[in-house]
């Protein structure tokens, strides 16, 4: 949080700054900057939540929607050489308290480490990111439905390593406004497999240098006025 307290003998400065932000206000400029009760100015800011191991798995689902095999602790998607899907399921716990005080959440962004790992996901088509809503606060893989919920984003660029990031404001509202604190996002492929008997996946929590690239999600709060 980026904090600049004001001087008690500030005089005409402060007279002028608080004249500043009235007419940044009066002209549709101040969304970046509010005065709370304490005297001090808060600027618009980004919360990063973090997704632990304990919060992700992979699911391999066969043609007819049922689970097979459930592996705790990767997040992975792709099709397995029994031309089975594989689904990577991540779960963000969340609450109220992180949230700065005189401000409201604008946007979330999901943010993921893309790693190509066996075989060629490019024939399965786009990734898909889906949107699961759940009432129980610990990530339960197992409750994903089949198609997984809500789909909410789809990247297209599943041949190079690196950073993905996706606008997932309205799903993540929708457990916010509900009182949910848990946020569910499934990731798959837009085509089950390919049906020629391989592994093809990608690896979505990777170590990556000797460093963990965790999923996460950025909320941006900006500042109310």
């Amino acid at each position: 949080m980026q904090r600049r307290r004001m001087r008690p003998d500030a005089g005409l400065g402060t007279t002028l700054l608080v004249g500043l932000a009235l007419l940044l206000a009066s002209c549709g400029y101040a969304e970046g900057l509010a005065e709370d009760v304490a005297g001090e100015f808060i600027d618009d800011q980004d919360y990063e939540l973090y997704a632990g191991t304990g919060s992700i798995a992979t699911l391999a689902r066969n043609a007819d929607g049922v689970d097979v095999a459930l592996l705790q602790g990767a997040l992975r998607a792709g099709d397995t050489a029994d031309d089975l899907q594989a689904l990577g399921v991540v779960g963000f716990a969340f609450d109220r308290s992180f949230q700065p005080d005189n401000t409201r959440l604008e946007g979330i962004r999901l943010r993921f480490w893309f790693e190509p790992g066996d075989g060629d996901t490019s024939r399965l088509g786009p990734l898909v990111i889906s949107h699961v809503p759940v009432e129980e606060e610990l990530l339960d893989p197992t409750l994903v439905p089949d198609p997984p919920g809500d789909d909410v984003a789809a990247v297209l660029n599943v041949s190079s390593s690196g950073w993905r990031e996706v606008d997932v404001t309205n799903a993540f509202m929708s457990d916010w406004n509900a009182g949910r604190r848990l946020a569910v996002f499934v990731f798959r492929f837009g085509t089950p497999t390919d049906g020629e008997g391989d592994d093809d996946d990608v690896d979505l929590f990777p170590e990556v240098d000797g460093v963990v690239r965790r999923a996460h999600l950025v909320l941006h709060f900006g500042v109310n006025l």
